[in-house]
């Protein structure tokens, strides 16, 4: 390059591709990392019938701000360890309003 100080140098103009080879994906209903392993070890058995795993559960649909599937997992958690006999999440039975 003529006229070019020393050092300095002349970058291209990158232009978006418009044919992006990748193939589109769905998108997840409930999506996350996190979601899948936790229902994988709802379907295994050495988990399935831990009350402490359905409490981890419950709390993380609270904290995804997902009052409707906490209590689904509440309930499939009585449903699992029907034997324990341990007082359920605080926050497990919230009320929509609130």
């Amino acid at each position: 390059m003529q006229g070019a100080p020393v050092g300095s140098r002349s970058w291209p103009v990158l232009r978006p591709c418009t044919l992006d080879p990748r193939p589109k994906r769905k998108p997840r209903a409930r999506g996350g990392a996190a979601q899948g392993l936790l229902e994988r070890a709802a379907a295994a058995p050495a988990t399935r019938g831990c009350p402490l795993f359905w409490r981890v559960y419950v709390a993380h649909e609270l904290a995804a701000g997902r009052p409707d599937a906490a209590r689904r997992v509440f309930l499939r958690g009585v449903h699992a360890c029907a034997w324990a006999k341990a007082r359920p999440h605080p926050g497990a039975l919230a009320r929509r309003d609130a």
